[in-house]
């Protein structure tokens, strides 16, 4: 007996020590602040008394199936059913004591892990690891506390307590499919049941640390969230609010994201110090994002989302729906219904068909909307191998080479064994096996579509099969001149695999065909790529894909799958084509291979899946004309959507009398530069006056350059002035028109890459272009002189005349157009009260010295040759930067600063050429002329906050920023936008109290702001709307009409035309028509509102009409507090528009500012900007027009 009772004793004893040392199921999240508007609002009891007040409360909130609860004052036990996302929204606290909370003040917890689901298994296991069998009803909990200390993120229980992890448990744990077969939460019989560690969200994976510097690897600062438990959870937020699909998180939890840092975030290699998944020391622990919510949205019939993926219910319903939509590699889904899964091929542009909705809860929808996500999915190399689909296999393998098994990264490196051997297709099938072979297009499909692919890994008997964007040229030398002398890009310390990555995109981007890199992440192309790569011969030493020391891996970039649409074109009843046969799935494949038997050039989807073609198709198959009612590249009802062979070319050209040239698109592209008449027998351009023939080509298109090569052929593009000498003089061009491989180059006379021609405008005695600062005529370098003239007197436009005579003078962007365009100039001279105006692109300041450290930090490449200043500022100009440095015969310089800091180390002595010397810098500065910034002036550089000064986001602009947003703002008819951080557009109604808040910013470049400094601009008039016209006109007055330009040209000279005059209203129709009236105010709208305008310059007899603003007019002082006893004037009161009207009630009298109040009361006296602050500061104004008792003030 007395044996009998020290085991149990002992047994106990054990226990106890088993339970003290075991981790508890659920963690602490951080110490939240709390007031009556409760952040956890149901309270669940006092547990002060309980012998563990923690565990007493958390088994209360998981009975109720709560997701957090948290502790309060010693004991309060607090959750409710959306607690997760309410916990935090009074702020962090600092009074929380021995994780039970303090005084107003919560200790939030949550379930350390959580149930994914039940899923089958087999011998080649879906989660790797086994970490030993536990038995009990404690069996989960132990799994967990063997596996997270590994750093996992899931785990799987499986035959009663088996317990498996590894480091890919949470991406392959569903690779067979769910199952039925577990039991009680611990699995089954080849069943495991998945759990997810809650320090991991599904909704972003990580990727590992990386090293940071002071040019930001990742972004901007998002805010900082130290020593918080869910500092990862909001970066992420952060990130989403942001529309990027990265972030990272340093020093223990600041948090940075940014547009792209996908080609940026690994720039500095790898660290080794982050800690925590925080960060450290200018160390990145970095993310992507895998989904997010984008909104509740309504559901119709038919579904926005086609397609039905399941019902998952339960807290991971959203999880699982994503696993199914990530298997698809679709980008959205939908819930709805508490659990439905939806999703299609094109459910981006369909998921808000019948908008929003506003019944969706807890994330899961409801009977008649959706809860929709975006599912970005990141992944760095995806660009590289585009996914063809997944096929079926047997015995008689479509792909038939194995290479091997990866169980890591098994996509990309199967990638890298395939560009190695040169072949295109490869697949990945059974979670890592890579297969491929030579020539197998025709074969990888040929056991049919696949249905069993798995996150693109493939499945059993099942290919994820992937095509290479690029095949590997080989290795070959370099040489200072470079045999492809465009430099793309600069990745330093980077994996290969991400300056492969980040060079095959850029070339991509820019329409090239052929890139190489070499030497520490060097990318180099050039459009004449493919004919000169070779030039300095093979060679050896490239190593890991990326190239060596002068010696370049180079790439060739496919530009097609098999085929090539050619759009949809309508088909009817007596058919021209015949019928090769009808397949619903794998229609493209099966189609292609039928017309590829036949011998034919191209075939026709119709219907769904019948495929239609004849020996005939590439002459016949627009007969009919194009129609808009195909669906899904497989046609329509009488409608096909045609496809051209991408095998054999199907046409030619003769050039210079007999050459033969033609390419695999030829039919496509033969006519892309447009027709000439200079043909000869037949045979192309050749002929004594062949030179001037190919000048009046280039100068049709605006080019500044042309060249002859190889006795004739004609040469140009918008780079021949800058690249014409790329790869050095040559010896054998003959009769002025070139020879084998050699141009003879030709510049056009009204050019130089200094100043750049705007056109030619009237000129009367009140001059629209300064003084006259001397008179050159008949002289060759008159434009030179008079550019030179500008430049002394430190302007920016100058303009010729009478043949001329030179003009300049300060701020002429803002009149030279004023008396309208002329067209009695000549050979760029001007004429008789006619200028011929340009505008400055760089000047020499002058010779500066440089040091250690560089004056202007940043290095573009060194060129050589007469254009060496012209090569740099093309470069600089792309950047955005306004100065720049050449050094040592040819090497560029310059930097987001190189304005401010140019000359620190002095006046320099020893420049030659304009390319400066060994120790100094010729320096230039840069202009940028905007012809349509009188339609937006600039208000300022404002600092910005999370709190933003301008609330709405529209978008990232990469060209022309300033301008883009501006029609982004316009069209919503707001008032105000700004530019931040090199291209981000920002807006929103009202925003004029606002977009200053934060104070003056002094970190704005180029106009386009930077790192939480916008560059604030004001729209100059405001859209009225579209309204009907008539011949007696409602605006009668012509101010101009300008044929054949831009809608941004049209409206920035309509507009200068009214505001030259005075007037209040201008409206444009038809093809540049501008009209206005004195009256234009009350007439505008005599005949209606109309439809049909378009791009903002109305149509036929129809006007879109705008009002002009005056000034920048008022600046906001603020919210200031009133009483019945009143101290100012009553002068109107108006709902809409109400700025601009109170504007003008207090101008008429003289008085310097106004107060809104209420919404829409304008109020104001002469004594107003010294009494409108007499009762102190006010916090109940709204959306800057006041409210009760509360004005917001003005100053004019």
């Amino acid at each position: 007996m007395a044996i009998h009772r020290t085991v149990t004793i002992l047994l106990v004893f054990t226990a106890v020590i088993s339970l003290c040392w075991s981790l508890p199921e659920y963690r602490r999240i951080g110490c939240f602040s709390d007031n009556r508007d409760r952040a956890l609002p149901k309270y669940l009891g006092l547990f002060r008394s309980k012998s563990d007040p923690l565990l007493s409360c958390y088994q209360e909130s998981q009975s109720r199936g709560y997701k957090v609860f948290a502790m309060q004052n010693n004991g309060e036990c607090w959750s409710g059913p959306d607690a997760h996302t309410t916990y935090d929204k009074h702020g962090q606290s600092v009074v929380c004591r021995n994780n039970l909370g303090g005084a107003w003040a919560n200790d939030v917890f949550i379930k350390a892990y959580f149930h994914v689901g039940c899923f089958e298994d087999r011998s080649h296991r879906s989660i790797r690891n086994y970490y030993g069998s536990f038995s009990g009803a404690d069996a989960v909990q132990k799994c967990y506390e063997k596996v997270v200390g590994k750093g996992f993120h899931a785990f799987g229980v499986q035959n009663n307590g088996e317990c498996w992890s590894s480091n890919s448990a949470d991406s392959k744990y569903n690779l067979y499919g769910p199952s039925n077969k577990c039991r009680n939460g611990k699995g089954g019989g080849w069943a495991n049941d998945v759990y997810f560690i809650h320090d991991y969200s599904p909704k972003y994976e990580h990727h590992g640390c990386y090293r940071d510097m002071a040019n930001r690897a990742m972004g901007s600062l998002q805010g900082a969230r130290k020593n918080r438990n869910d500092a990862i959870e909001k970066c992420y937020e952060d990130a989403i609010k942001g529309g990027f699909i990265m972030f990272g998180l340093q020093h223990g939890g600041e948090c940075w994201s940014g547009d792209k840092i996908e080609l940026t975030y690994s720039k500095y290699g790898e660290a080794g110090d982050c800690k925590d998944g925080l960060g450290g020391s200018w160390a990145n622990d970095v993310y992507s994002v895998n989904y997010f919510r984008k909104g509740c949205y309504k559901d119709g019939s038919p579904k926005a989302m086609g397609d039905f993926l399941g019902r998952f219910t339960g807290p991971d319903a959203v999880l699982r729906c994503y696993q199914k939509v990530h298997e698809l590699l679709y980008t959205v889904f939908g819930v709805q219904n508490g659990g439905d899964c939806y999703s299609s091929k094109d459910a981006s542009e369909s998921f808000d068909k019948y908008g929003a909705g506003s019944d969706c809860k807890d994330g899961t929808g409801s009977p008649t909307s959706n809860d929709v996500y975006f599912a970005p999915g990141f992944d760095p190399y995806k660009k590289l191998h585009p996914r063809e689909g997944c096929f079926k296999d047997s015995r008689d393998r479509a792909l038939p080479v194995y290479i091997g098994f990866f169980s890591q990264n098994a996509i990309h490196r199967c990638f890298q064994e395939v560009l190695a051997k040169k072949w295109t297709y490869f697949g990945v099938q059974n979670n890592g096996e890579c297969w491929s072979g030579p020539d197998v297009a025709s074969t990888y499909g040929k056991h049919g579509v696949g249905t069993g692919c798995y996150n693109g890994l493939g499945g059993q008997w099942r290919n994820d099969v992937y095509r290479l964007a690029f095949k590997s040229e080989g290795c070959f030398n370099d040489d200072p001149l470079r045999a492809l002398p465009d430099v793309l890009g600069i990745w330093p310390k980077v994996s290969p695999s991400v300056a492969l990555a980040n060079c095959f995109a850029a070339a991509k981007a820019k329409g090239l065909t052929v890139f190489g890199i070499q030497y520490d992440g060097e990318c180099y192309s050039s459009p004449h790529g493919l004919s000169v790569y070779k030039k300095y011969g093979p060679g050896t030493g490239c190593t890991n894909g990326v190239g060596e020391s002068w010696v370049n891996d180079v790439y060739y970039i496919n530009s097609t799958s098999q085929y090539t649409s050619l759009g949809c074109w309508k088909d009817e009843a007596w058919r021209r084509f015949e019928l090769l046969g009808t397949w619903r799935e794998d229609s493209y494949l099966k189609c292609f291979e039928a017309v590829s038997a036949k011998g034919y050039k191209g075939f026709g989807l119709q219907y769904g899946g019948e495929c239609w073609s004849s020996a005939e198709i590439l002459t016949r198959y627009n007969e009919r004309g194009k129609t808009d009612i195909c669906e899904d590249g497989k046609g329509s009802d009488w409608a096909n959507d045609i496809y051209l062979m991408a095998k054999g070319y199907k046409g030619f050209g003769l050039q210079y009398g007999g050459e033969c040239w033609s390419s695999a698109e030829i039919l496509t592209r033969y006519n892309e530069r447009g027709k000439t008449d200079i043909c000869e027998d037949g045979k192309g351009t050749h002929g004594e006056d062949a030179v001037h023939k190919c000048y009046e080509l280039a100068a049709a298109k605006g080019y500044h350059a042309f060249a002859l090569q190889n006795g004739g052929e004609c040469w140009s593009s918008e780079e021949a002035d800058i690249n014409y000498n790329m790869h050095g003089l040559a010896t054998n061009c003959k009769d002025g028109k070139g020879g084998g491989w050699s141009n003879d180059v030709y510049f056009i006379h009204d050019f130089s890459p200094m100043y750049k021609r705007q056109g030619c405008y009237r000129d009367e005695r009140d001059r629209a272009m300064g003084s006259l600062q001397g008179s050159r005529k008949n002289r060759n370098d008159s434009i030179e002189r008079c550019y030179q003239d500008a430049v002394k007197g430190g302007f920016t436009m100058f303009g010729l005349q009478h043949g001329g005579e030179c003009w300049t003078g300060d701020k002429l962007e803002k009149t030279y157009s004023k008396h309208g365009e002329a067209d009695n100039c000549k050979d760029g001279l001007g004429g008789v009260w006619s200028n011929d105006v340009y505008s400055i692109n760089f000047y020499r300041k002058g010779c500066y010295k440089d040091d250690s450290p560089r004056t202007m930090g940043v290095f573009l490449g060194s060129f050589t040759g007469p254009n060496a200043v012209l090569r740099c500022y093309q470069l600089v100009k792309d950047r955005k930067h306004s100065a720049f440095g050449v050094q040592n015969g040819g090497d560029c310089y310059t930097s987001y600063d190189a304005m401010a800091v140019y000359d620190k180390y002095g006046a320099g002595s020893d420049c030659k050429d304009g390319k400066g010397g060994p120790s100094s810098n010729d320096v230039y500065f840069i202009n940028r002329f905007d012809k349509n910034d009188k339609l937006y002036p600039r208000e300022g550089c404002f600092k910005d906050k999370r709190d933003r000064a301008l609330p709405v986001y529209l978008g990232y602009f990469h060209k022309n920023a300033v301008n883009s947003c501006f029609r982004a703002a316009l069209a919503k008819d707001w008032r105000f936008f700004g530019i931040q951080n090199g291209g981000e557009c920002w807006s929103g109604p009202n925003v004029i109290a606002t977009f200053s808040k934060h104070g003056a910013g002094t970190k704005c470049h180029n106009g386009l702001g930077g790192v939480w400094n916008t560059d604030v601009y004001r729209i100059a008039f405001q859209h009225k709307d579209c309204y009907v016209d008539d011949p007696l006109r409602a605006l009668p007055d012509v101010l101009g009409i300008w044929r054949k330009v831009s809608p941004s040209v049209i409206l920035a000279k309509c507009f200068e035309a009214a505001k030259a005059k005075g007037l209040k209203v201008f409206g444009i129709q038809y093809d540049g028509e501008c009209y206005s009236s004195p009256n234009g105010l009350s007439t505008y709208k005599k005949y209606g509102p109309g439809t049909g305008c378009t791009d903002g310059v109305g149509e036929n007899w129809v006007n879109d009409v705008y009002s002009v603003d005056s000034t920048s007019q008022y600046t906001s002082l603020g919210c200031w507090k009133d009483r019945p006893w009143r101290r100012f004037e009553l002068l109107g009161t108006w709902k809409e528009d109400v700025y601009r009207k109170c504007y003008e009630a207090v101008t008429a009298r003289g008085w310097k500012g106004f107060g809104i109040q209420y919404g829409g009361e304008c109020w104001s006296n002469k004594d107003i900007e010294t009494l409108y602050n007499v009762r102190g500061k006010s916090t109940d104004c709204k959306d800057g027009r006041g409210g009760e008792w509360a004005n917001n003030i003005y100053l004019v």
